[in-house]
């Protein structure tokens, strides 16, 4: 059912951060990445009562309107910078994601979008994003595993394409280096536009 996908889902993403967290970590800009952390450890709550609370098409729809919202900030003309930025809007990014994360198993959007219009560089962009996804996806895991059952045989299947993930994380890990910062813009908004 739709309930052992998003527990798929959840697994296969933690392990790719895993995988690729050590070679990434040196990469990341931390002070921008802790206040991300901080904004979606507040918003772990919030989806987690979203995801008791509200039925699952109201969630979905307010997630498709906060995608579209994001797409439309990345997308609108770039202001010149008179100061440097400051920590409300990437720690709102970060609420949004980690309520994201906890009710839906989705904390990519908000982060992915807002990074794009903020980091040029890909491999900064990428190991800040795969951070996030490490501690998002891991409380995304921790809920799953406290408040939804699930059967023996999906677990065996998690191990066993987790495995598949981890190498194909590799292997994408290499490709990624290899990408210009246009391509790479181009790549996630065509990549989120699918799947929303």
């Amino acid at each position: 059912g739709s309930l052992d996908a998003v527990l798929l889902t959840i697994v296969l993403s933690l392990v790719i951060s895993l995988v690729l967290a050590p070679r990434l970590w040196s990469a990341a800009p931390r002070g921008l990445l802790a206040v991300l952390c901080g904004g979606s450890l507040l918003g772990f709550p919030a989806g987690l009562w979203l995801f008791q609370q509200a039925s699952l098409a109201a969630v979905k729809m307010a997630a498709g309107l906060v995608i579209l919202a994001f797409t439309a900030l990345v997308l609108r003309p770039p202001r010149p910078a008179s100061t440097a930025p400051g920590r409300v809007a990437p720690l709102a990014v970060g609420f949004v994601s980690g309520a994201m994360a906890t009710s839906l198993a989705m904390p990519g959007p908000p982060a992915m979008l807002y990074l794009l219009g903020r980091i040029e560089r890909v491999e900064e962009r990428r190991a800040c994003l795969l951070l996030l996804f490490l501690l998002s996806y891991a409380a995304a895991f921790s809920i799953q595993a406290a408040f939804v059952p699930h059967a023996p045989d999906l677990l065996w299947l998690c191990l066993g394409l987790g495995a598949v993930a981890a190498v194909a994380a590799l292997a994408g890990d290499r490709l990624a280096r290899h990408l210009s910062p246009a391509l790479a813009r181009r790549a996630v908004l065509v990549i989120l536009a699918a799947s929303g």
